[in-house]
């Protein structure tokens, strides 16, 4: 009987191979397609964060149409996968995230918060369109924080999020070579894009990347991994300095105190990598020194961000509790173009509909103080849960561990800083960041209870 099963097995791959064939010869894009769907899907099933690691590199090319077409099939994938995994686990998942019951009410409460302020909104068609992408980032957060649970898949997520970091990086720097513009008189439209859709944005994630990598070099044993690892951090300088994102050198600015903060016994941690960086960003504003000159001029008011600054405060004075509704500062703004007083950029204002530009004014202008206290805490519980990881795993004798550990409080930091400048907290990446702080904190609460420290020790060790 055995030996008919597995007959019958090898008779339908040969079945599913000549199919196959078949399809790749008349439609040869829709069947590498198609194969590579299958096999995702397949991936995900058998564990699940693989799947989830496969999926993270979307989020940061999702500027380009291709690139949201990926996402959006890894949500709808990785959503039902999740869905039925939580069923299955029930107990164990409400029991994990017991152990951070009073931060993780947080989370609920904020989705809960966002929904509450349509009640209120002058525009509900902009408040809906914002309010099921906060859901999608809260999911986000939720699918890492309980299908990501050993250490292995955890330092899986990250190298994930480092290749996506990378595959925007060389979007970037390819479409600009593309474009003719090497050696050009640079304008604002030639800073470096990419698959990501916007400088700033592609600024942000850069950053957060150089710093995933310092951490990962401290747990990675591969010499392959640690090569390939080596190789992106001047990828990821040059490409961040190609942005010309002044958003983006004042995260360096705060990612910098921050990590001689938490590494103060370990300054050659910092030091070391943070040479190759500065190197590689050198380098770029010598060879285009028009970058270097916009990153340092102030006198343009933000391109813009002054006038939309002022515009939301004004907003946020009248609604500071509740705020304004979700989604709603780009449908107010164009009718405080003249209430404002002189403005240096009244297209900005009355012609473009944009975001504020500011992470946290827009959530206080459109969620008021009971939404921005309520990211802010969750947020913060991360740093928090890094933190307390951090020392637990010092006391096991796990310093690449307590280091990487740190390295995400660096990495969340920069993201705060990078958050002034741009509107982004809804941006999927660093909602995996925020889960990632309580997962780490889970496999150091395990390894107490269940494993005998040894130190330095990251790929021979029990994962839980």
């Amino acid at each position: 009987m055995g030996v008919m099963r597995r007959g019958g097995a090898y008779a339908g791959i040969v079945v599913l191979g000549v199919l196959a064939g078949a399809a790749f010869a008349c439609q040869p894009l829709w069947t590498v397609g198609a194969l590579a769907a299958a096999s995702f899907v397949a991936i995900t099933l058998h564990r699940f964060a693989w799947g989830v690691a496969l999926w993270v590199p979307s989020f940061f090319v999702a500027g380009d149409p291709r690139g949201k077409a990926l996402l959006m099939a890894g949500f709808v994938v990785c959503s039902l996968v999740w869905v039925a995994d939580v069923l299955a686990r029930r107990r164990a998942v409400l029991a994990g995230l017991g152990r951070f019951r009073p931060w993780l009410l947080a989370v609920p409460a904020f989705a809960v918060w966002l929904v509450v302020t349509l009640a209120w909104a002058q525009d509900p068609p902009a408040a809906i369109d914002e309010e099921w992408r906060w859901m999608l980032a809260i999911e986000v957060f939720m699918i890492v924080l309980t299908g990501v649970t050993r250490a292995a898949d955890m330092l899986l997520v990250l190298v994930a999020w480092v290749a996506g970091a990378a595959v925007a990086a060389a979007s970037a720097l390819l479409s600009f070579q593309s474009g003719g513009q090497l050696g050009a008189s640079n304008t604002l439209d030639d800073r470096l894009a990419g698959a990501a859709g916007d400088p700033n944005y592609l600024a942000s994630r850069l950053i957060a990347g150089m710093i995933l990598v310092f951490g990962l070099l401290r747990v990675v044993r591969s010499r392959t991994g640690r090569v390939l690892l080596v190789l992106t951090l001047p990828l990821l300088g040059a490409a961040t300095a190609g942005t010309g994102s002044r958003g983006g050198l004042l995260a360096v600015v705060l990612a910098g105190v921050v990590a001689l903060v938490v590494f103060r016994h370990k300054a050659r941690v910092v030091l070391i990598p943070a040479l190759a960086v500065l190197a590689s960003g050198a380098l770029w504003f010598a060879l285009f020194p028009q970058f270097w000159l916009r990153v340092t001029e102030f006198d343009d008011g933000g391109s813009g961000r002054s006038d939309l600054w002022r515009a939301a405060t004004r907003l946020a004075s009248g609604h500071p509790a509740a705020g304004i509704g979700l989604g709603n500062f780009p449908s107010r703004e164009a009718a405080l173009a003249l209430d404002i007083g002189p403005v240096l950029d009244a297209r900005a204002l009355a012609e473009d509909r944009r975001v504020v530009h500011n992470t946290y004014l827009q959530l206080w202008t459109e969620t008021g103080a009971i939404g921005l206290a309520l990211f802010l805490i969750i947020v913060g519980g991360c740093v928090w849960c890094c933190l307390r990881a951090a020392r637990t795993y010092d006391r096991l004798g796990q310093a690449r561990l307590a280091d990487l550990s740190r390295v995400v409080v660096v990495a969340v930091a920069a993201f705060a800083g990078s958050a002034m400048f741009i509107s982004m907290g809804r941006a999927y990446e660093f909602w995996v960041l925020f889960a990632l702080g309580p997962v780490l904190l889970a496999v150091a609460h395990a390894r107490t209870a269940t494993a005998a420290p040894r130190p330095n020790e990251v790929a021979r060790e029990p994962a839980r």
